[in-house]
């Protein structure tokens, strides 16, 4: 991950990324309505439930698109 990411404790978030390099970088506009993190998204994010803060530069599961 590229940048810190807060949630939640106790869901699981799925979140779309751009993975560059051996980085995830998050685009704003993660809502279900908003498209613009689609379009440029190449992977999903998996931010476990059990973590509300997950700091940059942690290891994360990538589902690739």
């Amino acid at each position: 991950m590229a940048a810190d990411q807060k949630k939640k404790e106790g869901l699981t978030f799925f979140l779309k990324g751009r993975m560059e390099q051996d980085e995830v970088i998050i685009p704003g506009g993660q809502q279900s309505f908003n498209l613009l993190a689609f379009s440029t998204a190449n992977c999903l994010v998996e931010l476990e439930e059990d973590k509300e803060e997950i700091k940059a530069r942690t290891p994360v599961n990538v589902f690739y698109l």
